[in-house]
């Protein structure tokens, strides 16, 4: 498989949230939106969550440069006259319900024997409004903390 069209697959929003799902593995609600006509689905299955806020993830994209949508707004038949053309641009993605967090993190792994090995970890540390702001490469004891307490 060619280098690039590899790397998009390994990093896909979308065919990540699919195969957490089929894991069982989704840790906050996520729904993949293939056109901004999906959000009113959304909003209907979400009605119950009782979340501000909407987070639309591109498919590809970095942390922080993600799309906030306040809930009550985009429940309005206002907001989807209004805003439909200008927010396409953001489809196929996957949305998320907002959550409050200073740091996220990730798991480093070698595949080099055909099973996968654990490395560590690395925690990306973000803003209030969830813009990244840096990242670094915990300690054997924090990878310990983090994923297997």
């Amino acid at each position: 498989m060619e280098k690039a069209s590899f790397s998009k697959r390994l990093n896909s929003k979308i065919l990540l949230t699919r195969w957490k799902s089929e894991q069982g593995f989704q840790d906050i609600p996520s729904k993949i939106l293939e056109k901004p006509y999906d959000l009113s689905d959304l909003i209907f299955e979400w009605s119950e969550l009782q979340t501000d806020k909407i987070v639309l993830k591109p498919e590809f994209s970095f942390s922080g440069r993600h799309k906030i949508l306040k809930f009550i707004s985009i429940a309005s038949e206002q907001w989807e006259n209004s805003n439909l053309q200008k927010e396409s641009s953001w489809f196929p993605c996957v949305a998320q319900p907002w959550v409050q967090r200073i740091y996220d993190f990730s798991c480093l792994y070698d595949f080099a024997i055909g099973v996968p090995t654990f490395l560590g970890s690395t925690i990306q540390i973000c803003d209030e409004k969830g813009s990244y702001n840096g990242a670094y490469i915990t300690s054997t004891k924090e990878s310990e903390f983090f994923f297997f307490y």
